[in-house]
């Protein structure tokens, strides 16, 4: 994935554009070989955390945070000096479901969710507010009014 601006030269993708805007790649564990990460370096000024960030994967249960997937990527963006899109702090397919039950499997009012969603918000942003340049924090579905019927979200009154 080289733009080719002249037949003797080879440019990546962000320098070729580097004056009109940032040329971003969508990362995860799966697509992070030594090779994939040579391509990212000389194609990409920015990138995004693919599902490593979203509720359901980074924050399964109340109490338990799985940082290992994220902290390998925004580490390496760290390293490597390439900011990072946040991706994705409300998310309405892989959510953190445990935010919207109690313990007996019924809905919690809106303010335990709401609490439960802002230490969640709060911890993630704080973790990672030196290396995410643009949070990408809340999937349009999960808007009130635009919530999904079939989305438990919306049983919240959200």
């Amino acid at each position: 994935m080289m733009a080719i601006l002249n037949k003797d030269e080879q440019t990546g993708l962000k320098d070729a554009y580097k004056d009109y805007f940032k040329v971003g790649v969508s990362l995860n564990i799966r697509n992070f070989s030594d090779e994939e990460q040579k391509t990212i370096l000389a194609n990409y000024n920015s990138v995004t955390c693919e599902n490593a960030m979203k509720p359901g994967e980074l924050h399964p249960a109340e109490g338990v945070w799985k940082w290992k997937d994220a902290d390998s990527i925004a580490n390496w963006c760290r390293r490597n000096k390439i900011p990072m899109r946040g991706h994705c702090l409300v998310w309405h397919n892989q959510f953190a479901k445990w935010m919207m039950y109690d313990q007996s499997g019924k809905f919690v009012n809106k303010d335990v969710f709401y609490r439960r969603l802002r230490e969640h918000i709060y911890t993630v942003v704080n973790r990672y507010k030196d290396i995410v340049w643009l949070p990408s924090g809340i999937s349009p579905t999960a808007i009130p009014g635009l919530v999904r019927p079939t989305t438990p979200c919306s049983s919240t009154g959200i």
